[in-house]
């Protein structure tokens, strides 16, 4: 019976990162003798996914990097994520951004700790670099990290990239709280309007995607409706269903093209 319920577990860790990230959050405390064993297994597999990234990255051919990076990641640990991180300085721009999309599928807070150190070691770098900037900040959003909100936010809209405001509006938006609507319209109210204009529509789809209620473009419409609305207010527990424009700019943001935006998750805010 054990060993059915260690090999389940194991089978889990292997084909789920989901289900290996929770496996190594879980207190030990609380562990069954099962979880146990599993967690001891994914020790051992993380030991050895952090040796061989070890040689893969000292490979002189990027394409050998890049193949030693997706291996590891397959393998949901906090020391593979620690010894992943190192490749957001290669020297190869392309082993860099394949490490942030990487980091922003693992599910794991030291993913989201690396991104953000690396964002502000490299701040010069991405400045000059929209598309890689962009990478960066689609993998903090991909975590839904509420802590990652008020930063993605902070001088969005002096950002001279359209793709740039596009991505910290869009990753703050993806969290779906209350936490995070207040944090967009307080960036709103502090505004002169006419700067916001350029991002108009990447606002409306946010602002649709977290409230369900559409009030076009106009940003005094929706501070207008904010204020009206904001006692009390509860976001759907369903994510409303975009369409047109706003679908096809969400959709291909997050490479869903057509695809309905997610639900709330179990133990959202808001």
């Amino acid at each position: 019976m054990l060993l059915r319920a260690l090999s389940t577990l194991l089978l889990a860790a292997a084909v789920s990162p989901a289900a290996t990230a929770a496996l190594v959050q879980r207190p030990v405390a609380e562990e069954t003798e099962a979880e146990a064993a599993a967690r001891a297994a994914l020790e051992a597999r993380a030991k050895e996914a952090v040796k061989a990234l070890s040689t893969g990255l000292r490979a002189k051919d990027p394409n050998e990097r890049r193949a030693a990076l997706t291996d590891a990641s397959e393998v949901v640990h906090p020391k593979v994520v620690k010894a992943m991180a190192r490749a957001l300085d290669d020297r190869d721009a392309g082993v860099s951004t394949h490490t942030v999309v990487l980091l922003g599928l693992m599910d794991l807070p030291e993913s989201v700790s690396a991104l953000r150190k690396h964002a502000r070691r490299a701040k010069k770098a991405l400045a000059m670099d929209p598309g890689r900037h962009v990478a960066v900040l689609r993998s903090i959003g991909m975590h839904e990290d509420q802590d990652q909100v008020l930063w993605l936010l902070d001088g969005v809209f002096v950002e001279k990239e359209g793709s740039v405001r596009r991505a910290r509006i869009f990753s703050a938006a993806r969290t779906r709280t209350v936490e995070t609507l207040e944090a967009i319209f307080d960036a709103l109210g502090k505004q002169d309007l006419r700067r916001t204009d350029d991002s108009r529509r990447d606002l409306r789809t946010a602002l649709v995607y977290l409230t369900g209620t559409d009030q076009g473009e106009s940003m005094r419409s929706w501070l207008r409706w904010w204020r009206e609305n904001r006692k009390g207010f509860e976001l759907p527990e369903k994510a409303p269903t975009l369409s047109g424009q706003m679908l096809e700019a969400w959709g291909r943001f997050w490479g869903e093209d057509r695809e309905q935006p997610r639900q709330r998750r179990r133990g959202d805010r808001g």
